[in-house]
């Protein structure tokens, strides 16, 4: 359901909503290191409606960095689903998976970087801990002290979020050269 839908649904006076859970299987990929990286780079992998920004721009700026990234000190984790899962909360369920597989991973780790929805508007990097726990919904907060957000502008991201309208045109390609 868009950004915009969710509004609508949080205004309506009363009605139901019917939720159908679909079970899938998926997999993280994992490239580089896993003993003992400086840097552990999350980019997830699945879409929803189109998904052009969230998250395959993310994922093709991460593919054409691989050849500039010392892989025996960085590990990328393409991991899956970003969402929906029946946990709190419903999105990041691929990154808590990965926590509890590879903790002391990211526990060793100096930094730990998502890169989510970018292409969009020149990207931002964000530290504060709202906006990690929202794009980084590690189970450990603790682990969020040494983590950034690779992003885009989240006012322009819900305009198009999770919906038909996250198409190839709307990713800025400059900009993800800027990711």
């Amino acid at each position: 359901m868009s950004g915009a839908d969710v509004d609508s649904v949080e205004e309506g006076d009363g009605g139901e909503i019917e939720v159908t859970w679909e079970k899938f299987e998926f997999s993280e990929i994992l490239v580089g290191s896993l003993e003992s990286p400086e840097a552990v780079v999350f980019i997830h992998y699945d879409s929803f409606e189109g998904g052009s920004v969230d998250n395959g721009a993310a994922v093709a700026v991460a593919l054409e960095r691989l050849k500039e990234l010392d892989l025996k000190k960085t590990l990328l984790a393409f991991t899956a689903p970003d969402e929906p899962s029946h946990e709190e909360p419903y999105w990041g369920f691929g990154f808590r998976f990965f926590e509890k597989e590879f903790k002391d991973v990211l526990e060793s780790a100096d930094v730990i970087v998502t890169f989510d929805s970018v292409g969009l508007s020149s990207p931002l990097a964000l530290r504060d801990k709202k906006s990690l726990e929202d794009l980084l919904p590690l189970e450990d907060k603790g682990l969020l002290e040494k983590a950034v957000g690779v992003t885009s502008d989240w006012d322009k991201l819900f305009e198009i979020y999770h919906s038909d309208l996250d198409t190839p045109d709307k990713v800025d390609y400059s900009k993800t050269v800027e990711a």
